[in-house]
């Protein structure tokens, strides 16, 4: 059978596709929705949907009733939560300035101890 121009599907690229002689190295962010467990100035603890790698970095975006807070953390622990759908990951904030820690505890001082935060977790 003679394949017709009309049988190929139709491409959809807006450049030319070139196949590389090796592979070239690159950095890819994901967002994921989490629910913070526990949270300190120091850190969080947080539940989400995927796993996240121990020694891994990531930006922590939290946002309460208009009070916005945003850490860069490194991951300090991750494991399987009874279940096997979600993850449970402890982060340890590096990188966080007077602006966030007040932040933070405003958004601390707003909540009902026990009561998740949504937050969104993007890793590098």
């Amino acid at each position: 059978m003679v394949e017709t121009r009309s049988d190929r599907p139709r491409e959809r690229r807006r450049g030319v596709r070139h196949r590389l002689t090796r592979p070239l190295a690159a950095r890819v962010r994901a967002i994921n929705e989490a629910l913070i467990r526990d949270l300190s100035t120091g850190g969080a603890l947080i539940e989400l949907g995927r796993s996240l790698a121990p020694g891994s970095r990531c930006e922590v975006n939290l946002e309460l009733e208009g009070v916005k807070a945003k850490a860069t953390a490194r991951v300090a622990r991750c494991h399987l939560l009874h279940g096997g759908a979600r993850y449970e990951a402890g982060l340890e904030f590096e990188s966080i300035d007077e602006t966030t820690v007040a932040a933070i505890e405003k958004i601390l001082t707003g909540t009902s101890p026990g009561e998740p935060l949504p937050g969104t977790i993007r890793t590098n």
